[in-house]
């Protein structure tokens, strides 16, 4: 299960995915797509916002668990670190919404005690429970606890998980400032794809 067209474009050829965007809801019904294919195992895989200070872009993550806003907490399934040596397991937050600021990471770390957060992965632990299969979580941090997203950014991202380049440049004739913060994203984006990229091979 990958939200970004980018995501699942890391993937290896023939690997079964869906793509929800930035929907729980789709994410969830994807999620039974999957499943309804014969998935034994649900896979949420693709960028994660860091809310450890001290985790860097780029960095690879095996969920330990993740835990929705509410308390609920899911295992996961986190053998896949024994094969990624450069992986760090940590326990993912799921969210619904995204959590596109220091302050609303603060937030969400002291709430849950996450070291990071995705917005389909908590869709996805909620389906592998409800229908008994397995649970596996990879993601690479693309944005650190310190880097706020800008708003028309979060608007690039089309229904179908590919990305829109007129709500950016939009974006960008309203708030000419925000470029350097912009530039950064697209460099620690740039660095988390990297690391799927890498973190795919497992799946060949």
């Amino acid at each position: 299960m990958c939200g970004l067209a980018g995501e699942a474009a890391c993937l290896p050829p023939g690997v079964r995915h869906r793509l929800s965007g930035a929907s729980t809801r789709k994410a969830c019904a994807a999620a039974r797509e999957l499943a309804a294919d014969g998935a034994l195992t649900l896979v949420s895989f693709g960028l994660a916002g860091g809310l450890e200070p001290e985790l860097a872009p780029g960095t690879l993550l095996i969920a330990s668990e993740i835990v929705a806003e509410d308390g609920r907490r899911f295992a996961c399934d986190a053998s896949l670190a024994t094969r990624l040596p450069n992986a760090r397991l940590a326990i993912l937050a799921g969210a619904k919404r995204a959590i596109a600021t220091p302050f609303a990471k603060q937030t969400l770390a002291a709430m849950t005690g996450a070291q990071a957060v995705d917005m389909e992965s908590l869709a996805v632990a909620e389906v592998a429970q409800e229908l008994g299969l397995g649970l596996i979580a990879v993601r690479a941090v693309a944005d650190s606890a310190h880097q706020a997203i800008p708003p028309y950014a979060l608007g690039a991202i089309a229904p179908d998980g590919s990305t829109r380049i007129h709500p950016v440049l939009l974006g960008l004739i309203r708030a000419p400032w925000t470029l350097p913060e912009l530039l950064r994203l697209s460099a620690a984006s740039r660095a988390a794809l990297a690391a799927l990229r890498d973190a795919a091979r497992t799946f060949e």
